[in-house]
C-alpha cells in the first residue's frame, strides 16, 4: 500500500479538497501551515501507521488531517492489510485526538461526511466520476455547484490524466452537466468531450512548434505522419485519434516528464481544437458538407472547379454561405471526393 495521498505529500492539495470542500472545518485547521510543520521527517512514534510512517499525529493539525485522509482510505488499506491494521491506526488516531482535545472534531467530520457521501448516493449515481487508477483523484458532486467546481478541479487536473482518460471524464462531465443544466464547461473539456472543431489555420505551426522539442529524427517523421492523417482525417474522431498518437509520442519521448518543456507545449487539443462559439466569433459560421463541418474560412478558398467536379454544383466561393443548404445534404462519397479535391 502507498500512502502517496496522506496530506504528507498531497503536494497539490487535490485529494484534501476532495475529502473536504464540503464540510465545515474547524479555525485550527483552517488556519494551519502543515507544510511548515512536516518539513523534516518524524520519528516512528510520531505516526499512526507505524510500518509505514504514515498518518502524522504529532499535533492537532496533523492528527485530524491524517484521520480525514484515513477514513477515506479506509477500505482500500483494510483490503490490502487486514482489520488489525487498521484498527491499530485508527486506535492512535483516536488517541491523538483525546491528547490534543479534538475528539469532537474528528467525530464531526467523520458525520458530516458520511452524510454528504450518502447524499450524493441516493441523488444521482454519476455522481462519481471514476477513473481505472486508484493513484488518480476521484471526482465527485451532489449539486448543480459542485458539478461546476468538479469541471474547474478537473480542468486544473487535466494534465494528470492519459489522453484516453481525459476523453472518456470530459464524456461523462459534459454528460451530467446537461442532465443538470449546467451551460457551460471549460473549453478543454469540451473539446475533449467531442465539441471541437479542427483549426487547420494553426495546425502547421503548431505541430512546427511541438517537433521542435523533439531530439529524435524518428520521433520527428512520426510527427509529420500525424500532421498527415490530421490533413486527412474525415471525421472528429479519426482527428483525435492522430492527437492521441501526437500525446504518446511526446510522451514516450519524456517531453511531459520535464515541467518547462511540458508548460511551454501546452494541450494540443486545446490548441488546435476550437468550440463551436469560438468557431462562430473567428469565422463568423460553420457550414456543413454532408455531415462534415468545415470553416467558412476554408471553403472559400476552394476552387469552383471543385466543386462541380465533387457536387456537379456551380458555386461562387466567395459567397459559400448562399450553398450551404445545398451543401449540408450532399452524399458522404461525394463529400470524401471533394475532400481529397480540395486538400482540407
Amino acid at each position: 500500500m502507498s500512502y502517496k495521498f496522506d496530506h504528507t505529500t498531497d503536494y497539490s492539495g487535490k485529494e484534501l479538497y476532495a475529502f473536504t470542500h464540503n464540510v465545515n472545518l474547524p479555525e485550527f485547521i483552517k488556519q494551519a501551515d502543515v507544510a511548515v510543520e512536516n518539513a523534516q521527517p518524524l520519528e516512528k512514534e510520531a505516526y499512526a501507521d507505524q510500518d509505514f510512517k504514515a498518518f502524522p499525529i504529532n499535533t492537532a493539525e496533523n492528527t485530524y488531517l491524517s484521520y480525514v485522509h484515513f477514513i477515506n482510505k479506509q477500505a482500500a488499506i483494510t483490503k490490502e492489510y487486514g482489520k488489525a491494521h487498521v484498527q491499530g491506526i485508527e486506535s492512535r488516531i483516536k488517541t491523538a485526538g483525546t491528547i490534543f482535545e479534538i475528539s469532537e472534531h474528528l467525530d464531526a467530520y467523520a458525520k458530516e461526511q458520511k452524510a454528504n457521501l450518502t447524499k450524493k448516493a441516493s441523488i444521482k449515481d454519476i455522481g462519481f466520476v471514476k477513473v481505472a487508477s486508484d493513484k488518480l483523484p476521484t471526482y465527485s458532486y451532489a449539486t448543480r455547484e459542485d458539478l461546476e467546481k468538479v469541471c474547474s478541479v478537473f480542468n486544473d487536473d487535466l494534465s494528470m490524466f492519459s489522453f484516453s482518460d481525459r476523453v472518456n471524464i470530459s464524456k461523462e462531465l459534459l454528460k451530467a452537466a446537461q442532465e443538470e443544466g449546467l451551460d457551460e464547461i471549460p473549453d478543454p473539456i469540451a473539446k475533449y468531450a467531442g465539441l471541437g472543431f479542427l483549426n487547420t489555420e494553426v495546425l502547421d505551426t503548431e505541430l512546427f512548434r511541438r517537433k521542435a522539442k523533439l531530439a529524435a529524427v524518428e520521433d520527428r517523421q512520426k510527427v509529420d505522419e500525424v500532421y498527415d492523417a490530421l490533413k486527412q482525417a474525415a471525421t472528429l474522431e479519426e482527428q483525435m485519434k492522430a492527437a492521441e498518437d501526437l500525446y504518446n509520442i511526446e510522451f514516450d519521448a519524456g517531453l511531459y516528464f520535464n515541467e518547462k518543456t511540458a508548460a511551454v507545449l501546452g494541450d494540443f487539443v486545446d490548441h488546435v481544437f476550437m468550440t463551436a462559439d469560438k468557431v462562430a466569433s473567428m469565422l463568423d459560421e460553420v457550414i456543413y458538407v454532408g455531415k462534415s463541418p468545415f470553416s467558412k474560412f476554408d471553403l472559400e478558398k476552394v476552387s469552383a472547379d471543385v466543386y462541380k467536379q465533387a457536387f456537379d454544383l456551380d458555386v461562387e466561393p466567395t459567397k459559400i454561405a448562399e450553398h450551404k443548404d445545398t451543401l449540408a445534404t450532399m452524399p458522404e462519397s461525394d463529400v470524401e471526393l471533394f475532400r481529397n479535391l480540395a486538400g482540407i
